[in-house]
């Protein structure tokens, strides 16, 4: 593998010293919006504006829009980019090189950059390991913002699962304004398996989203109520059709002919999901 990566690193390329962010006169990411990878900010390269800026790190970032500024200082360390901004496959083999910001992969909460479309293809082929070269390299020199290895297989009874099926084979993306704004039953022939769950999904496009950010997509409170995590710190089951999109996370909730706990979360939000949060941190270890 590493033969392949070396393929594509550049005479340009120096060995990997202490850290410093790729940088063009102070700008990261060579003015495109970091946010503008993400789903939430359009999930394609977008060039900012030198009128629309934030500082962060020592660096100066550029936004396409006014709301992925406000997104970015909301939450900079999700936006900026993994390995300093620098091709993540270089970092791989040891090395600093320049990227393409129009090439990049938004790999669950992390937004990674490359040199070329062949740099990203070597990374592809074999990202697990990747992952794991090049966060050893980038914390052995001292480096911050390495991305998440894939989250383990969760405990038996952590997710609300149907012989390991996800929200009764319901789209987790269709739920989202990208997939649709609506729930929609998955494909079984289209599926993906993330942290031993598997998902089902109603298109290609939608389960290529889940793939690039599963972290956005997923149920929160392991697809259980949230109603009954955030006012009992119980697992209940719920009906897939019963559900809000919050703080850009799914919530299911329990429903059936005589009570739908949306009704009851909506008026004490403000507490319940707060509760939530910290009863599923203990119920999960999460």
């Amino acid at each position: 593998m590493l033969r392949v990566a070396a393929f594509v690193l550049f005479s340009w390329s120096v060995a990997l010293a202490a850290p410093e962010a790729n940088l063009a006169e102070g700008v990261g990411l060579k003015g495109f919006d970091p946010v503008a990878c993400f789903p939430e900010g359009g999930a394609r390269a977008a060039e900012g504006s030198g009128a629309l800026t934030a500082a962060h790190g020592g660096a100066t970032w550029r936004f396409a829009s006014d709301g992925n500024r406000k997104r970015f200082e909301k939450d900079p360390a999700r936006y900026a980019p993994a390995y300093g901004g620098w091709c993540a496959t270089a970092v791989a083999a040891g090395k600093l090189v320049d990227v393409d910001p129009k090439v990049f992969r938004v790999r669950g909460a992390d937004l990674l950059v490359f040199a070329s479309a062949k740099a990203r293809d070597a990374w592809l082929a074999d990202e697990d390991a990747m992952v794991k070269r090049a966060n050893a390299e980038w914390t052995r020199r001292g480096g911050e913002r390495v991305p998440a290895e894939a989250p383990p297989a969760r405990a038996v009874g952590h997710w609300n699962l149907e012989e390991g099926l996800a929200i009764a084979g319901y789209d987790p993306v269709a739920y989202f304004p990208e997939g649709g704004a609506a729930p929609a039953k998955g494909d079984p022939g289209i599926a993906w398996t993330w942290g031993g769950a598997t998902y089902r999904f109603a298109t290609e496009a939608n389960r290529e989203q889940f793939k690039s950010h599963p972290a956005r997509y997923e149920p929160a409170y392991g697809g259980w109520c949230a109603y009954a995590v955030g006012a009992k710190a119980r697992k209940v089951p719920v009906d897939p059709l019963a559900y809000l999109v919050e703080e850009d996370r799914l919530l299911l909730f329990f429903r059936n002919k005589k009570l739908d706990t949306r009704d009851l979360w909506t008026p004490d939000v403000d507490e319940l999901s707060p509760a939530a949060k910290e009863n599923w941190r203990e119920m999960s270890g999460e």
